[in-house]
């Protein structure tokens, strides 16, 4: 289950120290620009490039995401106060649960995002076989 996340994480592999600050504006230029482009395409053209449009941020989107938390670093606490509840066993018993849960709900959440992609790209040519 962890092939194509790590797959993404490769390619994606720029952004993975790039900050959050610096993302959000870019997809919200990207987001823009697609709002604002894709009415100005004409018939059939527009029914092929918007789905290639959403279907490359969906990709980028995920790949960024798995990038950038394969990327992490084990946390080093510095705070004596943090330090001391972080070298207790029932800290480390309930740090390891949360990062178990984390990987998992990294990975569904990766796998949700392609899978709808692929129904995204994929829905124009499946509609017509169930009568919609």
């Amino acid at each position: 289950m962890e092939f194509i996340p790590r797959l993404l994480a490769k390619r994606f592999s720029y952004f993975e120290s790039v900050s959050g600050f610096i993302l959000w504006p870019l997809w919200i230029v990207v987001i823009f620009t697609m709002m604002v482009s894709l009415p100005f395409i004409e018939g059939t053209a527009s029914k092929i490039v918007e789905p290639i449009m959403v279907a490359f941020f969906l990709v980028s989107y995920a790949g960024i995401t798995s990038a950038r938390y394969f990327a992490r670093k084990k946390w080093m606490p510095t705070s004596p106060l943090i330090v001391q509840f972080s070298s207790k066993a029932w800290f480390n018993s309930i740090n390891s649960i949360f990062k178990i849960i984390n990987h998992w709900i990294t990975l569904i959440f990766v796998h949700l995002i392609l899978a709808m992609t692929v129904l995204y790209i994929t829905a124009p040519v499946i509609a017509p076989l169930f009568g919609s």
